[in-house]
């Protein structure tokens, strides 16, 4: 067996001293009763207990809450004097600010006050909102509550205004609903709301646009009486404002009619280069997509439809049907036998698809007259080997 080790004399004193003074630690531990109201109790313990404990760590103290079901307004705060001392003072103060700041909770008619934020607001902008902040739910939260947070006094000041604005429009507003055509309702939102934000600028009127998934052409107007004509003005103008068609064009005379790096069609539609102004689309299946001002489509519709009679009078595409294993015969070492065929007309063009492809069809596109002759000339190559 080890021996036992010796303690000195002076080491056992030591041990002795140390003794009291661990005593007299653990009794300078306090504990203190503070008055925390116990609907501030959910400010102070956080989500899951976060901000309680972020409280006990930089107060270097216990703080406990009574139970949810308690109806008790008493917090106990533990730890040295000193530090439960500040704590009192830190949670006491905070307490104080809580119970400076107001929070009310209106409910209102969407039909009076909107429920986007953006339009919310300018049908609220006669109220002060100077240090108060006004929650308005949006409309995917199918909620018809407004609060109001901020300083009491503030909070009851605004929250009359509100009531007021809310009451001398209860009677006034009238509704009523007119029929658009749902392909022109994004004109009407316009860009992020901008569309129906300036009817509720300049009218007082509110706006409410089924979505799409609604697939209606009812758009719903509140507002003043008086006031409605004039919003349902404003929504047919802009419904009106934009305008699309469609023209049938064939395939392959899209390229012609944009031409390299779009120079043909920036020529024959100035205003297809222009942003947000009008738009030109070539799509598959033979179909010219114009969407624009009703003057700009009409002009881009004139146009292209000139510029597609010209080509068919003047140009033709034309389809050979020749068996791919004599496709490489055509084209010949270098394209020599396919430049021997077309010539020295430029106008004409020889397509003769990819060997992977494993077509048929070889396309021939240019000059009408040209096209047809050399046409002859391709399909007597079909008779190689």
């Amino acid at each position: 067996m080890a021996p036992s080790p010796s303690i000195s004399a002076a080491n056992l004193r030591t041990s002795k001293k140390r003794v009291p003074h661990c005593r007299r630690k653990v009794k300078a531990q306090i504990t203190r009763e503070i008055i925390v109201p116990k609907d501030q109790h959910r400010v102070f313990i956080g989500k899951q207990g976060a901000q309680r404990m972020k409280y006990e760590q930089d107060l270097n103290c216990k703080i406990e809450f009574p139970k949810p079901q308690e109806n008790s307004d008493v917090t106990k705060i533990t730890g040295a004097s000193e530090d439960v001392a500040r704590a009192v003072k830190v949670l006491q103060a905070k307490s104080n600010e809580i119970s400076a700041s107001g929070r009310g909770r209106i409910r209102h008619s969407q039909e009076v006050l909107p429920v986007d934020p953006r339009t919310s607001r300018r049908a609220l902008r006669q109220v002060d909102c100077q240090g108060v902040k006004i929650n308005i739910p949006p409309p995917t939260a199918h909620s018809d509550v407004i609060i109001i947070t901020g300083p009491r006094v503030a909070v009851d000041q605004v929250a009359a205004e509100i009531q007021a604005i809310y009451a001398g429009k209860k009677d006034t507003v009238k509704t009523m609903t007119a029929k658009v055509a749902q392909t022109q309702h994004r004109y009407i939102i316009g860009s992020r709301g901008s569309g129906i934000h300036e009817i509720l600028r300049e009218t007082d009127v509110v706006v409410e646009v089924p979505s799409e998934e609604e697939k209606s052409d009812v758009i719903t107007l509140h507002g003043e009486q008086s006031k409605l004509g004039l919003a349902l003005a404003q929504i047919y103008s802009k419904a009106a404002s934009h305008v699309s068609t469609n023209i049938k064009c064939p395939m392959w005379m899209h390229k012609k009619l944009i031409g390299p790096k779009g120079a043909t069609l920036e020529k024959l539609v100035p205003e297809s280069k222009e942003f947000n102004n009008l738009k030109v689309e070539f799509e598959d299946g033979g179909v010219i997509y114009i969407e624009g001002s009703p003057d700009k489509v009409k002009n881009a519709q004139v146009a292209l439809q000139a510029e597609i009679g010209r080509l068919e009078k003047t140009e033709t595409s034309e389809v050979i049907k020749v068996d791919p294993k004599y496709h490489k015969h055509i084209i010949g070492r270098n394209r020599s036998v396919l430049n021997k065929i077309c010539g020295e007309n430029t106008n004409v063009h020889v397509q003769v698809p990819d060997e992977g492809k494993h077509s048929f069809e070889i396309r021939v596109e240019g000059d009408r007259v040209l096209v047809q002759g050399d046409q002859g000339n391709s399909e007597n190559c079909g008779s190689f080997g």
